[in-house]
């Protein structure tokens, strides 16, 4: 409120209903608040960006503060407790980089990422996000690797796909100008590589072993309402899943039939193909998350933010299904038991625009767009042994039963923490 007149300036949110308590740290730069169910959120006062959400396991919080010398939470439960909760749990790193509203990160090997924002395709270095090389063609709303490791798909605002040279960016070929802004783009590698590119209406294919071989498949998908489309091939090549507005569709590659979902209110935006090919397919679902079978049915309805799907990947090894909301939210599936994994993870640096693993591994990237239009790219460790060394480093302390549930779920509580931390 403004102290003067009473007017209401802003309202935060929490993860609970019921706020117990909140506090300005000493130097009045940071706001934090305790919940009636264990949550801790810490805002930056000055642009009230949210640093962090996190659940203690403590349950009801009656007071807490943060410690001026060490930077710690501490907050009063059952018994006062000092807690690290300076970052969200799985967070490696995360760096800001020099781009403008950051659309896709993806991984390219030898320590370098690709990244599609406003200005165009760009290589920035993944330690320490120094853009290495702009190609500034122009806004670059879609980006997949190439069919082999010396090119790039890019999809751009004004609807042009190009196929670029990955170690100079430089343009190799137009596959095609659709007309509308490219929402999606997907690459089947392979002895008949394919390119896929979707629109809000449309999406056309390419063969990129004969330029002259272009086969192009429209469907209308039913009228733009802004949701991004999204494309993708299973793992054998086989078929070509798309996500729009209208509904869902797999494209039989051999034949071009078309297997069209009921249509559904809402239905549109990401959609990933298990990568061990085991028939399912990671979507949104209206605003919402889900798997869905081969024939596009929902079999399980994922952990909902109520903020809309902006990403989501499944895990090389097949073990979980991440998705990220339009309001910085991540959740986790574990696949096997279709159960969220821990809690949702509340990240402070805006909406979540893409979602990638690094290959053979279970280090997940994610591209933030603030609404300032700065961009974030965090890298977040979803190894067990990791999970375990970042809970006991946040308690402090052995870990409770509540906070087992909350960062190990599934396996059996026993003392792993070192004595005192």
């Amino acid at each position: 409120f403004e102290p003067t007149s009473g007017a209401l300036l802003r309202t935060l949110s929490v993860p609970a209903d019921l706020t117990m308590w909140v506090a300005f740290d000493a130097s009045g730069t940071r706001l934090i608040a305790g919940d009636g169910v264990g949550n801790v959120t810490i805002w930056d006062a000055s642009s009230w960006r949210r640093i962090v959400s996190a659940p203690t396991g403590l349950g009801v919080l009656l007071g807490g503060g943060i410690d001026a010398e060490t930077g710690r939470v501490w907050v009063l439960a059952d018994a006062l407790y000092s807690l690290d909760i300076g970052q969200p749990p799985l967070l490696e790193r995360a760096l800001k980089v020099d781009l403008d509203h950051v659309a896709v990160a993806l991984p390219a090997g030898k320590g370098s990422l690709l990244t599609a924002d406003q200005t165009g395709v760009s290589i920035v270095d993944a330690s320490s996000g120094t853009v290495l090389l702009r190609e500034g063609g122009g806004s670059a709303t879609a980006l997949a690797v190439g069919p082999d490791d010396t090119t790039i798909v890019v999809g751009r605002e004004d609807g042009r796909v190009q196929l670029l040279d990955a170690n100079t960016l430089a343009s190799r070929i137009e596959l095609g100008a659709l007309g509308s802004r490219i929402d999606a783009v997907a690459v089947r590698s392979g002895e008949e590589p394919l390119v896929a590119a979707a629109t809000d209406r449309i999406v056309t294919i390419w063969s990129t072993g004969d330029r002259s071989a272009e086969v192009r498949f429209d469907h209308d998908f039913g009228q733009s309402i802004g949701i991004r489309a999204g494309i993708a091939f299973t793992p054998d090549g086989s078929t070509l899943a798309a996500n729009f507005n209208g509904g869902m569709a797999a494209i039989d590659l051999n034949s071009l039939d078309l297997h069209f979902a009921p249509p559904a209110p809402g239905f549109g935006g990401m959609i990933v193909a298990d990568p061990l090919g085991r028939g399912f397919y990671l979507a949104a679902v209206g605003a919402f998350p889900a798997l869905v079978d081969a024939d596009l049915a929902v079999t399980t309805s994922m952990p909902d933010t109520s903020a809309g799907v902006g990403a989501g990947a499944i895990s090389p090894d097949g073990a979980y299904a991440v998705t990220g909301a339009l309001d910085g939210t991540i959740a986790l599936l574990d696949v096997e038991s279709r159960s969220q994994y821990g809690s949702f993870i509340q990240t402070p640096f805006g909406g979540v625009s893409s979602l990638a693993f690094v290959p053979d591994s279970l280090t997940m990237m994610t591209a933030h767009s603030a609404e300032d239009g700065s961009s974030t790219i965090a890298f977040w460790n979803l190894d067990p042994d990791f999970l375990v060394e970042r809970a006991c480093e946040i308690s402090g302390r052995d870990l409770t039963d509540a906070e087992w549930d909350t960062y190990l779920p599934g396996y059996e509580h026993t003392p792993i923490c070192p004595v005192g931390g």
